[in-house]
């Protein structure tokens, strides 16, 4: 299904402006130099370091990274099927779930450009992470629950997109596994950890650049405003900008979507784990 629906013809195969920039980066900053990449990149120093690593391997060729994109992709899709089929205690619906969320519109450009190999590669942290989460609830094996930990670690501090996984966990928790519950504070380490790095890293930068710290209004604006609820009051506004048939059908389809997966979780498929 990956390989039809995303990488045939292979001539599809294209650099995208991040990978560009990687190229550009890559001229003159060593590849493995952590220090250096987070004096440059203190955001991102474990992911820049990796694009730049590939950059250097594979160049301005958009064959290289080919295989490698096509093979982290699909191992992305197969942990959704995989996490679908434990949420879901059915294959078909997780099926089902896992092709729509290969075929997402917003996802394109994780199938096309050779430095997702490195967001692919973070996204399945997440999802790995959560997948032995899940089954920790049910056989409260300790080293699934340590796998998972170490899995989430390596996700936050590689690609911050999941950040937010421990509050999905306690949901779920909440929902099929209460006794599971208290665990989820162990996945706060990391997740304060990597916020207090980002937010010294980010503020350090700032203050070398401008001679002075930024103060604490300015902060919250920033990150609360400025990135948090700027980003989701623009997304809305794009969102209405749909012509009102799409927009209904979008609706719709998405009502329907969330109303069946609510039942088929709503089953008693999940081990109960008190």
């Amino acid at each position: 299904f990956n390989a039809v629906a995303h990488f045939i013809p292979f001539e599809r195969a294209s650099l995208s402006p991040d990978d560009y920039f990687s190229l550009l980066r890559s001229a003159s900053v060593p590849a493995f130099n952590l220090a250096e990449m987070t004096r440059l990149y203190p955001d991102r120093p474990l992911f820049s370091a990796m694009t730049v690593l590939q950059a250097k391997l594979f160049t301005d060729g958009t064959t290289g990274p080919l295989l490698p994109l096509f093979l982290l992709s699909t191992s992305v899709l197969v942990a959704t099927f995989a996490l679908l089929r434990l949420l879901l205690g059915d294959s078909r619906p997780a099926l089902v779930g896992a092709v729509v969320f290969g075929l997402l519109p917003n996802q394109l450009e994780t199938y096309h450009a050779s430095v997702q190999n490195i967001g692919n590669l973070g996204i399945l942290y997440y999802l790995v992470s959560f997948v032995l989460f899940v089954q920790f609830t049910r056989t409260r094996a300790a080293t699934l629950l340590i796998a998972s930990f170490v899995f989430y670690t390596l996700g936050v501090f590689w690609y911050e997109v999941g950040f937010f996984l421990p509050g999905v966990l306690l949901v779920y928790c909440w929902l099929y596994a209460r006794r599971s519950m208290p665990t989820v504070a162990l996945f706060a380490l990391p997740a304060i950890a990597y916020a207090g790095y980002r937010f010294w890293a980010i503020e350090m930068m700032h203050a070398v650049a401008m001679g002075r710290l930024r103060p604490l209004v300015t902060l919250l604006h920033q990150y609360a405003g400025g990135y948090l609820a700027l980003a989701l009051a623009n997304g809305a506004t794009c969102f209405f900008d749909l012509p009102w048939p799409w927009l209904t059908l979008a609706i719709l389809c998405d009502a329907a979507v969330l109303w069946t997966i609510w039942r088929l979780m709503a089953r008693p498929v999940i081990p109960a784990t008190g």
